[in-house]
């Protein structure tokens, strides 16, 4: 899946290994413009959880659940598309220009703020059943689940193939519109997926490690413990979104 195949059109689309080796690349060379924002994604990330822990299960069920969890939900996904804007910013050689706030900032935070708020609110639409729940409510939570994951999926998808069009706005590129991405990314759609999962996996892994370790002192310690490996994951998904963007849209490095 290396070797690098082209549209009619001949814009570039690199192979798995290569957009993950270029995503490490990008997070590589502007590093030392992007570990403030490592640390300020770790803060936000560890304030979210303790916010989380202290406001305790939501006294309503489903959509009680939903609309009490929102504020936090809106709040973090908003900081961390301010931090990410930023971050890809400085990925695509902005330099340190890339703090500078303008509209484009604004709307691609807004973006990953639906984007963050909203699946979250939906999962606490689906309501777990009780160990040794009947028949009659594990039937209907069964096919909540599926439509849940189903709508997950299709999500999912519909948002990597709109991916260049936030970043466009945060480059300001106003020729970056929602059909100009959703043409561009026909074929890159699990290029990109793969090769963010091929990056994230080992720190996944290390996350779980810490996880299981840091359990026994409360979820709240195990939570901001793996902070800074969630922090790190998200920056990762940011460059190698950067290196799409940059060979979708024919930038140069």
């Amino acid at each position: 899946m290396s070797i690098q195949t082209y549209d009619p059109d001949m814009v570039e689309r690199p192979g798995v290994e290569a957009l993950a080796a270029a995503g490490i690349g990008n997070l590589w060379r502007s590093l030392g413009r992007v570990w403030p924002l490592w640390s300020a994604l770790t803060l936000v990330s560890a304030l979210g959880a303790a916010l989380s822990d202290a406001q305790g299960r939501p006294s309503g069920a489903g959509l009680q659940q939903a609309i009490d969890r929102l504020p936090l939900a809106v709040g973090s996904s908003l900081v961390v598309g301010l931090l990410t804007g930023v971050a890809l910013r400085a990925m695509l050689d902005r330099g340190w220009a890339a703090w500078k706030p303008d509209l484009g900032l604004a709307a691609y935070a807004l973006i990953v703020m639906l984007l963050g708020a909203v699946p979250e609110a939906v999962t606490y639409l689906v309501q777990v059943p009780a160990h040794g729940a009947p028949q009659a409510v594990l039937l209907p939570f069964a096919a909540a689940a599926s439509l849940s994951l189903a709508f997950a999926a299709v999500l999912a998808w519909v948002v990597l193939r709109l991916t260049l069009w936030p970043i466009g706005l945060l480059m300001g590129d106003a020729e970056m519109t929602p059909s100009r991405s959703w043409a561009l990314m026909r074929g890159s759609v699990l290029r990109f997926l793969l090769a963010a999962l091929l990056l994230a996996a080992p720190v996944f892994i290390l996350n779980l490690m810490v996880v299981m370790l840091t359990q026994p002192q409360g979820r709240l310690i195990s939570q901001v413990a793996a902070a800074p490996l969630l922090s790190l994951m998200a920056l990762l998904a940011a460059a190698v979104a950067a290196e799409i963007y940059r060979t979708r849209v024919r930038m140069q490095a």
